[in-house]
Formats: C-alpha cells, structure tokens, sequence
C-alpha cells in the first residue's frame, strides 16, 4: 500500500523530481518525466508520455497513446482524446 495521496500503476516510471496532485491515477506503462508537473484528480491514461517541464492543469484525463510534450496543459477539466501527439 503506497503512502501518495496519488496512484501510479506498477508498470509505469515516474522520474524524480516532478509534482503529481492529490487523487491523481497515473496507468499502465506511462512515463511521466522530471519537472513535469501533474494537479489534482487528472486520469492519466495507459501508455502516456508526460514530458519533462510539462504543466497539466487539475480534473484533466489525457487518453492512450497521448504524448503531452513542449506545451503546458494549464486549463481544467479537458479530456484529450486517445492517440493525440503533442497534445
């Protein structure tokens, strides 16, 4: 039982350091990069590439097979649809 107000999958990688919100779940084989930064209650989906320095904004779900890179994702409450590169 983890101790993170957060879930990450056994399967994904989390580099050190990054911020991740509480109630955030983060699923199967996603990587999420240093200095990314994660708000609050997001589904990150399976397969998700969060590149480092990126900023997702809380309440959002990027989708399988989403590459979220180079660009911040400040706004609240967006789902990005499965497969979208560089959303």
């Amino acid at each position: 039982m983890s101790d993170k107000p957060y879930f990450v999958h056994e399967s994904s990688y989390v580099d050190e350091p990054c911020a991740i919100g509480d109630g955030t779940k983060i699923w199967h084989f996603t990587h999420v990069m240093k200095d990314a930064v994660i708000g609050r209650n997001c589904n990150i989906g399976q397969n998700v590439l969060v590149s480092s320095g990126v900023k997702i904004g809380e309440m959002n779900t990027p989708g399988p097979l989403t590459s979220v890179r180079d660009r911040p994702l400040a706004r609240s409450s967006t789902e990005i649809p499965a497969g979208r590169y560089d959303a």
